[in-house]
Formats: C-alpha cells, sequence, structure tokens
C-alpha cells in the first residue's frame, strides 16, 4: 500500500538524523541510545515487510530474521550482565546502599555524601543524583551545568544572579569530562563567570583525589563548616581528603 510504501523514506531518514551522533563520538550505550530507536525500526521494516514485498525472498522465509533479532538480543543481554556485576564497591548513602565500579569513586563518595547530608548542594559540572543520594536540595532552577545547557550568550548571567540570590550551602566541583561537546572543562573555556563567583562566595572545605575521580567540596563562607566524616578504613595516600588552606576553588579539569 502506499502508507507501507511511505515509511521506508521516514524511517531512513530519521534513522540517518538521529543516528548521526554515534559517528561523533556518541556511543550507543551511552545517552545517545535513545536515537538509534529509528535504526532499529527501520532494520524490522527492512527484514520483515520492504525486503519481501521486492520479491527478495518470501514472506514464509521472513520471520528467520527473528531468530537472528532475538540471539543479538540474547548477547546484548548477556553483556548488560557483565557489566552490571563489574559495580561490586559499596556507597553507603541516607537512600540505601549502592554499587559502584569505581572503587575509588566509591571510596571518595562514602566520605563526601555525609558531610552534605540535609544541606543545600549544587554538584558541578554535573551530578544530581548525589544530592538525592545525600538527602540535599539544589536551590537553583539549574542542575546540570554541562556546555549544552549553560554555553549560550546570558546563561551564565541567570546562573550567577541565582547564585547570589539563593547560594547554596555547599558546591561539589566533580570529575566530568567535557570533550564530547568541544571543550576543555568547566571554570577553563566555558562556565567561568560561574567559577569566577564561587571564588567570591565560596572556600575550599577539602578536595578528594584519585586516579580516576576527583572532587573539591565548596563551603559558603558564611556557613558552618562540617567535620571530617570518617572512613571505615584509611584509604591509600593517592585516595585523601586535603584540608585546603586557600579560599580560592580549583578550577576543574
Amino acid at each position: 500500500t502506499r502508507e507501507r510504501r511511505t515509511a521506508l523514506p521516514l524511517l531512513l531518514i530519521a534513522s540517518l538524523a538521529a543516528s548521526s551522533r554515534i559517528f561523533l563520538r556518541l556511543m550507543p550505550v551511552w545517552y545517545g541510545f535513545v536515537y538509534i530507536v529509528p535504526v532499529y525500526l527501520l532494520v524490522a521494516y527492512l527484514l520483515l515487510e520492504w525486503l519481501p514485498a521486492k520479491g527478495v525472498y518470501s514472506r514464509r522465509v521472513a520471520p528467520l530474521w527473528l531468530v537472528t533479532m532475538a540471539a543479538i538480543g540474547i548477547v546484548t543481554l548477556a553483556r548488560q550482565h557483565e557489566q552490571h556485576a563489574m559495580k561490586r564497591y559499596p556507597i553507603a548513602t541516607p537512600r540505601g546502599v549502592v554499587l559502584d565500579e569505581d572503587p575509588y569513586r566509591a571510596r571518595i563518595l562514602s566520605a563526601f555524601l555525609p558531610m552534605v547530608r540535609g544541606r543545600t548542594l549544587l554538584v558541578v559540572p554535573e551530578g544530581i543524583a548525589l544530592d538525592y543520594l545525600a538527602g540535599a536540595r539544589n536551590p537553583l532552577s539549574f542542575h546540570t551545568l554541562t556546555p549544552p545547557e549553560i554555553a549560550y550568550p546570558g546563561v551564565e548571567e541567570t546562573i550567577v544572579a541565582e547564585l547570589r540570590k539563593s547560594p547554596p550551602e555547599r558546591v561539589a566541583i566533580v570529575t566530568r569530562p567535557v570533550g564530547e561537546f568541544g571543550f576543555r572543562g568547566f571554570g577553563v573555556d566555558y562556565g567561568v563567570q560561574i567559577m569566577n563567583a564561587f571564588r567570591s562566595m565560596y572556600d575550599v572545605d577539602g578536595r578528594w583525589t584519585s586516579p580516576t575521580f576527583t572532587l573539591t567540596l565548596l563551603r559558603r563562607k558564611d556557613s558552618v563548616r562540617a567535620p571530617t566524616a570518617s572512613s571505615p578504613s584509611t584509604p591509600p595516600e593517592f585516595l585523601r581528603r586535603s584540608e585546603a588552606r586557600s579560599s580560592a576553588p580549583a578550577e576543574s579539569r
């Protein structure tokens, strides 16, 4: 029918437009996975409808492709189970225990979360899940400060104005590479005005470093400093909380 014939170009255009993100170094296993849904529809339409209609093979043979699709799904599911099994390092939070695949990050967050529990907290450039896990609240209307959200004229000024009106008690600057967006880092080549506001309004309360994850905790200058959280075991030398003497927050790298 005409409706079926028009489905092919529509699916093809949608697939090309959506999956082009993958060729721009965004993997389908990451945020871009939803963009390959049109590709799934295109493949199903081609194999089960269009090719049989063109006489490439009969409609009675077409359902055999479902076996191949099921096999791909089973292999993918097995890989997802393998990925999930790598998350074996516990993080105790007010919301319960969560598992992480990075032992360094798990140790850092286990020390960090009790220090901000119940406070107001902004995580930069991304990490609203930490607000949830700590039982903290972000007083700003912005919760993600990656380039797609704030690298536009006027946006930084709006965020700085909100910071001065409703400053969170704590700000956490965490490891979050932004090279995929064409930027070097928050406070380096974007978010500079916000970082300057942090410098004027906050002191460095502590810094945890490790080979894979870094967290810098900023304390509002008029806020009471929280006691250092105890760790269940002594962390290695490269995983430490450094007591800050400087009042200038470190820049995200």
